[in-house]
């Protein structure tokens, strides 16, 4: 699991389908997507997509 700042806006379904649409490979699981009251979120990815998963959080704006 990979710690990112939590977006402000976050819908974890809708994060899921960014990244495995970027060609990060994330499980549709709910708990592959975790938040902490610190304001982090954890991902289940690998370390290699750390770096272009950081963008995709970044830019997330969760709607749902």
């Amino acid at each position: 699991m990979i710690s990112f700042t939590k977006p402000t806006n976050l819908n974890g379904f809708e994060l899921r389908q960014e990244l495995n649409a970027a060609g990060i490979l994330i499980s549709d699981e709910p708990t592959s997507v975790k938040t902490t009251a610190d304001n982090l979120i954890w991902l289940d990815i690998v370390e290699s997509d750390a770096k272009a998963a950081e963008a995709i959080v970044a830019a997330h704006n969760g709607t749902i």
